[in-house]
């Protein structure tokens, strides 16, 4: 495209679950706004998380709480009882409202959305560019350049990028990978010879799931510092929570605490943990933000790895798959840090440091996939739109190097502080500010609030008082 910019009054980078719940919100209103929903890859609604195309991949939450709306989260569930399709091509019946459906399906929901929303709002499109460029003029209008020629101009943009690549361990090594959900990078992996899953996390719990059938000769290893996999689901009742928002701990020893004691009184009532950790929900950002930061800090080094896996689980049904790679002998999980890589003809050769024993022990693979986790420091990405927005201050990474700077309703904010006008974000890249900011019930509230504002905006502009 070239010539006369494309004016919308919203333009969304990144068409994933979180950008395109924003334009499903939008369209939802009623107000006909021309909105440009702007995605790098070849699908639309789906992103990372949902765009595998593995039925073995399954949500982690259960299926009635998995809808798009945080005033509907039986939508979900409600959906996918009424297309048979979908549950056809995954060889399921009607589903339990407590099942554990593929993530495929669960992005077709979002595609079905979608498509319903460029109905209710035909000023809707869906664009295909990489954004290299967005630049405020002094009217207060983005101009927006993508890699591929396109030219627009919108008064509100939403960054939804979604989650970046793992910090690279290695560079341009035919051995490494660092894209767990590539399908050439899953063919790769089934491959004779024996490889190495760094990180015992949610994605690589998804890689086991399809190498168990697709992998016919060789060892898996898998290795992470403390050998936390995430704790599974079960079925519990609800507990009352048992903290107070005006009395919240202000140190981490002092969180850990309370938790602990709710879970030995939860114990001593015949329950277990999942019930306590499930009521801190409604009050994970209030406590963030309460602690000071260097409690923060104290939290991250010390207790984030414990958290994680008890605040995010697995499906039962994912737990058995690794169970069952390890009775056939198939699987080898280790405990330790990685000391060098030295490839070899045809493989590499891994040092690592094993946890609590003195002597470095070796490990050989013919290729290694990296799932630590996203990279999260903005002022290590790569990422062209992300390193002109730095340049330019309109975003600022946050102090714990966990994504950027917002305010509390994810208007982005620059490094003095200073909130960018109808710049807004939403998604992983808000972990600094609020911590938990990966699952769907969180991302969806996000979405709607994004959602708001962009409207409220546009009706004063129309209808000023």
């Amino acid at each position: 495209m070239s010539g006369e910019k494309q004016k919308y009054d919203v333009a969304i980078i990144g068409a994933g679950f979180c950008g395109t719940l924003v334009a499903v919100n939008l369209a939802m209103s009623g107000i006909p706004l021309r909105v440009a929903l702007i995605e790098r890859n070849r699908v639309h609604g789906r992103g990372l998380a949902y765009g595998t195309g593995d039925y073995k991949h399954l949500l982690n939450v259960r299926a009635d709480q998995m809808g798009a709306f945080p005033w509907d989260i039986g939508h979900f569930y409600r959906w996918v009882t009424a297309n048979a399709a979908s549950l056809t091509a995954a060889n399921l019946g009607k589903p339990d409202p407590g099942a554990y459906l593929p993530r495929r399906v669960y992005g077709e929901y979002i595609q079905a959305l979608l498509k319903e929303s460029l109905r209710q709002n035909p000023r809707m499109e869906l664009l295909h560019d990489q954004v290299v460029r967005v630049v405020p003029n002094a009217g207060g209008v983005y101009f927006i350049t993508g890699k591929n020629g396109l030219e627009a101009a919108a008064k509100s943009v939403v960054l939804a990028p979604g989650n970046f690549p793992p910090a690279a361990q290695a560079q341009n090594a035919p051995w490494y990978k660092n894209d767990a959900y590539s399908p050439d990078t899953l063919r790769e992996l089934a491959e004779p010879g024996d490889v190495l899953i760094i990180g015992s996390g949610l994605t690589s719990l998804d890689v086991l799931a399809t190498l168990e059938h697709t992998k016919k000769d060789g060892h898996i290893h898998v290795l992470s510092r403390r050998g936390l996999f995430p704790q599974v689901h079960q079925k519990h009742a609800a507990s009352a929570p048992f903290l107070d928002a005006n009395h919240l701990p202000a140190t981490t020893r002092e969180l850990v605490r309370q938790v602990r004691g709710q879970i030995r009184q939860a114990e001593e009532q015949g329950t277990d943990w999942r019930p306590v950790i499930d009521s801190m929900r409604p009050f994970h950002a209030l406590i963030w933000r309460n602690l000071p930061r260097n409690e923060q800090r104290r939290f991250l080094r010390h207790v984030q790895g414990l958290w994680d896996t008890h605040r995010h689980r697995c499906a039962p049904e994912i737990m058995q798959v690794k169970a069952r790679l390890e009775q056939e002998g198939r699987l080898t999980c280790h405990q330790g840090r990685i000391q060098n890589l030295n490839p070899e003809s045809g493989a590499v050769e891994i040092i690592y440091q094993p946890r609590r024993l003195m002597q470095p022990r070796k490990i050989r693979v013919s290729k290694i996939l990296n799932c630590t986790g996203p990279q999260s420091n903005y002022q290590k990405l790569g990422d062209p739109l992300i390193r002109q927005l730095l340049a330019d201050d309109l975003l600022a990474p946050d102090p714990l190097n966990m994504g950027i700077c917002t305010d509390h309703q994810g208007t982005v904010q620059n490094a003095r502080g200073l909130a960018i006008p109808r710049l807004y974000t939403l998604g992983s890249n808000r972990r600094g500010g609020l911590y938990e900011s990966i699952a769907v019930p969180e991302l969806r509230a996000q979405a709607a609030e994004v959602a708001r504002q962009i409207l409220s905006h546009h009706q004063y502009e129309t209808h000023p008082t």
